[in-house]
Order: C-alpha cells, then sequence, then structure tokens
C-alpha cells in the first residue's frame, strides 16, 4: 500500500513537471499554451493544497492537538494561491517579465514549501497516522 509520503510526494512532482512547462511557454512568449498550462497549473496546485488542508493537515491537526504543525503551510498556501492568481493575470496579459518574475517568486516559495512537506510534514504523517496512513493516503491519491 502507498504511503502518505508517496502519495503526496508524486502530487508534487506532477505539478513541478506542469509548471516546468508552463515556464517554457511563458519564456518563449508562447501565450496560448502558457495559458492553457498556467490553468492547469493552478488547479493541479489547487487540487494538492485542498487535499493537504481537507484531509491531511485536519486529521494531523487532531492526532497532535494542535495546528503548531500545519499552520505555517497553510499561510504558505495562501502566498502560492495569490501568486498564481497574480501568474493567471500576467500570462492573460502576455506581460512576460512580470509572467517570469511570478514563476521565480512562485520557485522560491513553493520549493521552500515542498521542501517542507517532504522532508518533516509527510514523515510526520506517515508515523503519526500509523495504521491509518494507507487508507488515508489512498482517499488523498489521484486518479
Amino acid at each position: 500500500m502507498a504511503s502518505i509520503s508517496n502519495v503526496l510526494c508524486e502530487q508534487i512532482r506532477t505539478s513541478n513537471e506542469d509548471f516546468e512547462s508552463l515556464r517554457h511557454a511563458v519564456n518563449d512568449s508562447d501565450w496560448e499554451t502558457a495559458r492553457t498550462r498556467v490553468n492547469r497549473s493552478v488547479a493541479g496546485a489547487e487540487r494538492h493544497m485542498q487535499t493537504e488542508e481537507d484531509v491531511l493537515f485536519k486529521s494531523l491537526e487532531q492526532m497532535l492537538d494542535s495546528d503548531a504543525t500545519t499552520r505555517p503551510l497553510r499561510e504558505e498556501h495562501a502566498r502560492i494561491r495569490e501568486l498564481l492568481s497574480a501568474l493567471q493575470g500576467a500570462i492573460r496579459s502576455g506581460a512576460r517579465s512580470e509572467s517570469l518574475a511570478l514563476c521565480d517568486a512562485l520557485d522560491e516559495l513553493r520549493g521552500q514549501h515542498n521542501a517542507k512537506s517532504e522532508h518533516h510534514l509527510y514523515p510526520l504523517a506517515d508515523r503519526v497516522m500509523g495504521k491509518l496512513g494507507p487508507a488515508m493516503a489512498q482517499e488523498m491519491a489521484w486518479g
């Protein structure tokens, strides 16, 4: 059975691949492709973040009787959503420099956020959830 870490890390890899193809389209000023890819990237990121918030974070907060672990990640989700929305607008406008700057900002924030998730939160969730982890992983899996 899949672990929480395996399922959510795979979602991050998929999201990173989508985002990289988006960056290439922006870099090439291929606005039609960029619009399609930004919408896909936003939808994938939102689905992943919502899954974390609705399933993983709530479960951890209950098990740990605290939101100290998840609160900073929720705050980062809010910032990621803001940057993604701004990126959608910049791409709609065909603003190459602004779009690339937003891609850079998202790369930095997402990189820091994903490192925390992959190296700390997901292993913690696998340990804390114990025997419940595989069922939770299946609930959060895409597909």
